[in-house]
């Protein structure tokens, strides 16, 4: 092997590392020969150049706005700097490049951004502190706030042509405090709590579609009229507390 390699036997075990002899058998490897690594050409240079310096953009808080508003008060422009790099490059390829230095030559200037935060109205859980009327397709009173029958009626009631099943909606934004079956006489119930001592009581409902915690949002359907309770027919009997007294609704709904 040695002689056909134009080699000797010494050089051989000195590339193998061992001594090669009786040893070797029939499709054993063996190095003949150490690969030289090829040498590269290194160059080192020192390049100059101009990048821009990204403008930010600072949000100012609009309590008058509600949340999702946003509006532009002043663009932005990028600014400019000059870098020195050192650059490493081997056979023409870069291989390794260090910064030696930056130097701003023009500021960026901040994008200004108005962002509302005020809550919206019509969020779930958020009051509006205005009550809407409660029975979107039904206007007729049938008994005010008022004496009846000898006692004190602390509501409105409200039915109509086929009351029966109409849609009861949220006053305004709060919290179900109640939901289901009052043993108070007002049978299927809702009881919504909108926050600074203000609550709207749905009493006589056939369906009660919301659940105690929950957050409902202003016009939200929350129940449906029937006649559950202490009722003479379809109606939604509509309650406003104030601080735990109950008030005239008409003095409060529009």
């Amino acid at each position: 092997i040695a002689k056909a390699n134009r080699t000797t036997v010494e050089e051989l075990n000195k590339i193998n590392g061992k001594t090669l002899g009786d040893s070797i058998h029939p499709g054993d490897l063996i190095t003949l020969e150490v690969a030289v690594p090829n040498l590269g050409v290194e160059l080192i240079k020192t390049v100059t150049y101009e990048k821009a310096v990204p403008y930010a953009t600072v949000t100012q808080n609009d309590e008058t706005r509600e949340t999702g508003y946003t509006r532009v008060l002043s663009e932005g422009t990028n600014g400019r700097q000059r870098c020195v790099d050192r650059v490493h490059l081997v056979n023409g390829t870069e291989t390794a490049r260090e910064s030696v230095s930056r130097k701003v030559l023009v500021q960026p200037v901040s994008r200004t951004v108005a962002v509302g935060t005020k809550k919206r109205q019509n969020e779930k859980g958020v009051p509006s502190g205005k009550l809407i009327w409660p029975v979107p397709s039904l206007h007729t009173i049938t008994t005010y706030f008022t004496w009846r029958w000898g006692s004190f009626h602390y509501g409105i009631d409200i039915s109509g042509s086929g009351a029966f099943g109409r849609t009861i909606v949220a006053a305004d934004g709060g919290t179900v405090e109640q939901a289901g079956w009052n043993s108070g006489g007002y049978g299927n119930c809702v009881l919504l709590s909108h926050g600074n001592g203000m609550e709207t009581r749905y009493g006589h409902c056939s369906r009660v579609l919301v659940s105690a915690g929950q957050k409902v949002a202003k016009g939200q359907a929350i129940a449906q009229i029937g006649s559950t309770g202490y009722s003479t027919g379809p109606h939604l009997h509509f309650e406003v507390i104030r601080n735990g007294t109950k008030m005239d609704p008409l003095k409060y709904v529009s």
